[in-house]
C-alpha cells in the first residue's frame, strides 16, 4: 500500500469489516456467483434468486508518534575538539524548544544552535563515560520528549622515547631527556615526567637502563626505555725525561694510578728508539 501522507503514518497490516448480503432476483437459471468468504462457486439451478455476499478489506495505518532519535557518539580522547550534530524531533507541531542538562555533558563542551541545527561543541576535558538527554518541548501540543546520547572519552595516549646517553668513566653524567614519538600533549598540560637510572658518577664501565614515569590522570603514557653507557677512559701518562749511563741493569718505571682501569699502556723512547 501507498502512504499518501508521507512519514506521518506507518502501515500496520490488513483487516476486514463485517460482511453484508444482498438478495438478487430475476436472474436466469444456472446463474453463478462467487462467495468471497471462501472462494468457492455456488450453482443455482431452476432458481430465480441468489444471495450475493460482500466483504470489505481495509489497509490499517497507524499515526507515527512524536519522536526523536538518540545515538551512540562513539569513542574520543581527552583533549579532542568535537562537533556532534544532534537529531531533531519529528511528527510534532514544528514549534519546538530544545534544551539539555549541561551538567551531564563532558567538561569543556556545550549545546550550540547554528541556523536551527543543534550541536555538542567544544574540547573534551575529562575522560569517562557520559550519558545525556537532548530534550524537545512541543510548545503547541504541550508535550515533551527526549533522546539519549552516549559518549566514551578515553585518556589521551602518548608514546615517549627516552634518548640513549653515554659518558666516559669518571666524567660528569649527561642530563637525561626524551622525545614524544606518537601522540601529543593537549594545551599547556604537564605530564610531570621523571626519568631515572641506576647509573651514578662513580659507576663502573657498563650499560644501565633508563626508565620513565609520569603523573597526570588524563593521559595514558607508554615509555620506550633508553640506555646509559659508561665507556672506558683513555689516560695518557707522560714520563719525565731521564738521562743516565747505560749500566746493563733493568730499571723500573712506576705509574701512580688513582682509579682501577682495565688496561694501562705506557710508551717511552730511548734516543728515538721505542
Amino acid at each position: 500500500p501507498t502512504n499518501a501522507l508521507g512519514n506521518l503514518y506507518t502501515f500496520a497490516g490488513w483487516y476486514t469489516d463485517k460482511s453484508f448480503t444482498q438478495l438478487v432476483t430475476n436472474l436466469n437459471a444456472n446463474a453463478k456467483t462467487r462467495d468471497l468468504s471462501n472462494y468457492t462457486d455456488k450453482q443455482y439451478s431452476g432458481n430465480s434468486k441468489y444471495v450475493r455476499k460482500y466483504i470489505y478489506v481495509y489497509a490499517k495505518w497507524d499515526k507515527v508518534p512524536f519522536y526523536m532519535e538518540g545515538a551512540n557518539l562513539g569513542e574520543k580522547q581527552y583533549g579532542d575538539n568535537v562537533k556532534f550534530e544532534l537529531n531533531l524531533a519529528h511528527n510534532g507541531s514544528g514549534n519546538y524548544r530544545y534544551s539539555i542538562d549541561s551538567s551531564s555533558l563532558p567538561n569543556g563542551t556545550m549545546l550550540v544552535n547554528e541556523n536551527g541545527k543543534y550541536y555538542i561543541l567544544g574540547d573534551l576535558l575529562c575522560p569517562g563515560d557520559f550519558s545525556f538527554n537532548f530534550v524537545c518541548y512541543d510548545i503547541d501540543k504541550d508535550t515533551e520528549i527526549s533522546a539519549n546520547y552516549t559518549l566514551s572519552v578515553n585518556k589521551r595516549e602518548i608514546t615517549i622515547l627516552i634518548n640513549d646517553k653515554s659518558s666516559v668513566f669518571g666524567e660528569a653524567l649527561e642530563n637525561l631527556d626524551y622525545e614524544i614519538q606518537s601522540g601529543s600533549i593537549y594545551g599547556d598540560d604537564n605530564l610531570n615526567i621523571q626519568l631515572r637510572s641506576s647509573v651514578a658518577d662513580d659507576s663502573p664501565i657498563g650499560s644501565y637502563s633508563i626508565y620513565g614515569s609520569f603523573n597526570n590522570e588524563n593521559y595514558d603514557v607508554t615509555f620506550i626505555s633508553g640506555t646509559y653507557k659508561i665507556t672506558k677512559k683513555r689516560i695518557v701518562y707522560t714520563l719525565n725525561n731521564y738521562a743516565g749511563v747505560y749500566d746493563g741493569q733493568e730499571h723500573s718505571v712506576t705509574l701512580d694510578i688513582s682509579r682501577n682501569l682495565d688496561t694501562v699502556k705506557a710508551e717511552y723512547s730511548l734516543d728515538g728508539i721505542n
